[in-house]
């Protein structure tokens, strides 16, 4: 399923310049919508059947709003090498019969067919990509009103859901610390005006942008919907990579002067050059290119595999041409023994990994940086060898 498809009838030039990260969007589901297909009841008893899934992180039951203890539903299962922590679904089953409702979470990672939805949502808006399933009943709400700090593309499976969604927003939210308590004390404070009420059945997609408050209801019997989120990079991960490029710099690792001296002047001079340094880092191509890696980085696709077919090992060996890599501002370089630097562009990661490295095949290279695209390493590889730094090498096997 591509991204049309999965907002059909909406195009996705309409949705990206009317709706992402502005307003939420309700879409009633066509009579051939392909969204049909994702999730059913029969598919969710299957999924909770795989039993080696439901951990206390994959499996959680809410009941009157709050959480519900996993030591009740978990049980210790035995392994001839230890023993696992897992749901017991009779436990579950039970507590479903009391009212609570089910969340389970990481479905993309036991079925394929909503891995590849995921996959696609994290390839679109380079991020990461997820899906949860919610199981609840009439009249029964599993959360309190609250916002998500993802973009949300909710898919109606089963029966009915009444969602409300609230004028205000909380802005750019990237995490939760406080209390459920106080969260919900916020939410009622903050959320405003109902904006948007909708009835959500089979095949129905709602999208509802970071920050927006919103809450739920089954107003069926039961009622299922699969939760499709993506979370594109953030400040947070911006920071992650500065700090990654600040620590190559000889001026952030220096110690910071004592702030008692001369009236602070020393420290107020050093914050000074980090800034104007900071700054430069930002500005420059490397860092640039640094970004762009680390958002392709967040959407790694699956890999299936075709056994008993296996790939055909493309193999390198190192030479003894000394070489290493170089960051500077106007972007990383390969530096050798003899010869003109060689630009490697978004590749330095790969560059020095394969420089650490006597015998590596192109395969292995792409299981270890699988967002760069086995075409793109390919073409690193070819580069290494035509400036004498690896050769093929036949390996026996």
């Amino acid at each position: 399923m591509d991204f049309n498809h999965l907002i059909a009838p909406i195009g996705a030039d309409l949705f990206m310049s009317e709706y992402y990260g502005r307003r939420p969007l309700h879409i009633p589901a066509p009579p051939d919508s392909p969204r049909l297909a994702l999730m059913s009841w029969d598919r969710l008893n299957a999924l909770l059947g795989l039993w080696s899934h439901w951990s206390e992180a994959n499996l959680k039951l809410i009941r009157a709003n709050r959480p519900i203890a996993p030591d009740l539903y978990m049980e210790e299962i035995s392994q001839q090498d230890g023993a696992l922590r897992r749901a017991s679904l009779a436990k579950v089953e039970t507590f479903l019969a009391m009212g609570a409702s089910l969340v389970a979470n990481y479905v993309q990672s036991i079925a394929p067919e909503v891995r590849q939805v995921t996959d696609m949502l994290a390839e679109r808006f380079a991020g990461v990509g997820n899906a949860n399933l919610y199981c609840s009943f009439e009249g029964v709400q599993a959360f309190n009103t609250h916002y998500d700090m993802h973009e949300v593309f909710a898919v109606h499976s089963e029966g009915e859901k009444v969602w409300r969604i609230y004028a205000n927003r909380s802005a750019e939210p990237v995490e939760n610390d406080a209390t459920a308590e106080a969260l919900q004390r916020r939410a009622l404070a903050e959320r405003g005006e109902l904006l948007l009420e909708v009835t959500m059945r089979p095949g129905d997609l709602l999208y509802i942008p970071r920050g927006f408050y919103h809450d739920a209801l089954a107003s069926s019997r039961e009622s299922l919907h699969l939760t499709l989120s993506v979370m594109p990079a953030s400040g947070r991960f911006f920071l992650k990579t500065l700090k990654r490029a600040a620590m190559r710099e000889a001026l952030l690792r220096a110690y910071l002067p004592d702030a008692r001296i001369d009236g602070g002047a020393p420290l107020r001079e050093h914050l000074d050059a980090l800034a104007g340094r900071l700054a430069e880092i930002v500005r420059s191509p490397a860092f640039f290119e640094s970004v762009a890696v680390m958002q392709r980085s967040l959407a790694r696709p699956a890999h299936g595999l075709s056994l008993p077919s296996r790939p055909a090992l493309e193999s390198f060996a190192r030479t003894g041409v000394a070489a290493r890599v170089e960051r500077p501002d106007g972007g990383a370089l390969l530096v050798r023994e003899t010869g003109e630097p060689v630009s490697v562009g978004g590749m330095a990661d790969e560059v020095e990994w394969l420089l650490a490295r006597p015998l590596v095949s192109l395969q292995e290279l792409f299981a270890r940086f699988p967002h760069q695209g086995i075409g793109a390493l390919r073409e690193l590889v070819e580069k290494l060898v035509e400036v004498g730094i690896l050769k093929p090498a036949l390996i026996r096997g």
